[in-house]
């Protein structure tokens, strides 16, 4: 756009956001080894009641969003979970559940755009990771109940953490539930160690420039109109030249304060569900004008500082895939457990070798 310098139009592509991830709850009905809320976080505070959550959703609709994703813990525990979903559906929001599938789906599969189940193996090997006994036969019944409604356009996908005793498993549960269920998307994803989650060295997968490799030529095998990328995989994973050479302005994979905003089961709005502490605190939406947050919310202007004025490492700023990188997932830089954000590589970078010249 003729007249606009690059920041301004990076201000104004960003002006309002495009998503939010609702944790409408922080009760959970399973114990996920890798989960990054951490069992600390489990039902120690209240639920808000279902006329707060509508006032909310309805500040968020005002921020400009359409879109919601109810995450975090477990949605379903949440007493008022179909009344909140029938409700937002007649304003006419998109609506994504992420749900671990051991309660049943039926009531919300009317409401519903897309409903993404945690299946973390087959079998046994799902259950032991969750810490509950018949959870993979309780997901797979949902995610029939969902398949099976797939008429009247609910799209079923699945999120898959990998750690040491389902990286196996990879491909066998996509193979597994797209060829009897169709499924929409499938995010088979490295777990990122969450300095506020649960610790799981014991069983995370080490990560090293074979197990990339590895996971590289796998993410292949899926279809691409079915596979989903998380944690700013996207510049690791993609080496064609051709995807980060445009003359338009290319948006960086990152969502975190551009286009997206987190609300906890208090209010707490945050950036991203990896950065949930005071120095990213961007208010209470509970109590906060939600236009205010948005604006100049600590965390959000943390995020945004970081393409806008480029802090990021030297060897960044010559590589092709900058304008959609800026130095990778903040969760997964090389200091992000002493608390380093700006000026450092995303190490799977490093350990692949991601970098392009230009």
């Amino acid at each position: 756009m003729k007249g606009f310098g690059r920041e301004e139009l990076l201000e104004l592509a960003w002006e309002k956001p495009i998503l939010a991830q609702i944790e409408i709850t922080n009760k959970c009905n399973q114990e996920c080894k890798f989960c990054y809320t951490g069992k600390k976080a489990m039902e120690t505070k209240h639920d808000l009641t279902l006329v707060q959550w509508q006032g909310i959703i309805l500040k968020l609709r005002n921020l400009g969003i359409r879109r919601l994703d109810f995450t975090g813990r477990e949605s379903f525990m949440y007493p008022d979970f179909t009344a909140l979903i029938s409700w937002c559906k007649e304003l006419g929001f998109e609506l994504r559940i992420n749900t671990n599938g051991t309660s049943d789906v039926s009531n919300v599969l009317k409401f519903a755009d897309e409903i993404v189940f945690s299946v973390h193996g087959i079998g046994s090997v799902h259950d032991e990771i969750v810490g509950k006994a018949n959870s993979f036969n309780l997901v797979e019944a949902n995610i029939r109940r969902a398949f099976a409604n797939g008429v009247n356009g609910i799209r079923t996908s699945i999120n898959m953490s990998l750690v040491r005793s389902n990286y196996h498993q990879m491909m066998e549960v996509f193979t597994y539930f797209d060829s009897r269920y169709d499924i929409y998307k499938f995010a088979p994803s490295i777990p990122v160690p969450s300095r506020f989650g649960n610790v799981f060295e014991d069983i995370a997968l080490v990560l090293n420039r074979e197990l990339l490799e590895d996971y590289i030529n796998n993410l292949k095998k899926i279809p691409k109109n079915k596979l989903t990328l998380k944690h700013g995989f996207h510049s690791i994973f993609i080496d064609d030249r051709e995807h980060y050479i445009n003359s338009g302005l290319l948006l960086p994979n990152c969502a975190a304060g551009k286009y997206k905003l987190v609300v906890e089961s208090d209010g707490k709005v945050f950036p991203c569900n990896f950065f949930k502490s005071e120095e990213f605190y961007c208010g209470n939406i509970l109590t906060d004008n939600e236009h205010r947050i948005w604006k100049s919310g600590k965390g959000f202007e943390r995020f945004r500082q970081l393409v806008l004025k480029d802090r990021i490492p030297e060897e960044c700023h010559i590589c092709l895939k900058k304008p959609r990188c800026y130095s990778g997932c903040r969760a997964w830089a090389s200091n992000y457990e002493e608390g380093g954000f700006e000026n450092v590589k995303d190490q799977r970078c490093e350990i692949r070798s991601a970098f392009i010249g230009g």
